[in-house]
């Protein structure tokens, strides 16, 4: 191998995406998000998607008190959103616990007017489940 790709791969350089150098990018964990984090992701998906924002966020904290960790119903509600089985929802367990996808995908189906899917909505706003 030439001497100068040996150079490249053992140098301590910065990775242009991570700003980090390369050496270092490999053992960083990923962060672990605040409350106020989530709340601000689960605000811009309401905006995004034109829903009522107080309504997504007292949601969102009803169901899951924005633990992105949480599993409810016996092991069948998964993540923040608490999508329930998330292989119906197209994702693994794993990427449920993801509240950045979780939140987006609440937000699409909210906008397809399909929050009666979660059991908090009926709760706190007295609409039937279908």
């Amino acid at each position: 191998m030439p001497l100068i790709l040996w150079a490249l791969l053992f140098a301590n350089v910065a990775s242009p995406v991570l700003s980090t150098p390369i050496a270092e990018a490999a053992t960083i964990q990923p962060q672990t998000l605040e409350t106020s984090d989530l709340q601000n992701i689960a605000l811009s998906d309401a905006q995004k998607y034109g829903l009522n924002a107080d309504h997504f966020i007292k949601v969102i904290n009803c169901e899951s008190g924005f633990d992105p960790d949480i599993i409810g119903d016996h092991g069948t509600s998964i993540g923040i959103a608490q999508l329930h089985y998330p292989g119906l929802w197209g994702i693994s367990t794993s990427t449920a616990h993801d509240p950045r996808v979780s939140l987006e995908i609440m937000a699409s189906a909210w906008k397809q007017n399909e929050e009666s899917r979660w059991s908090c909505w009926t709760k706190l706003y007295g609409v039937a489940q279908s």
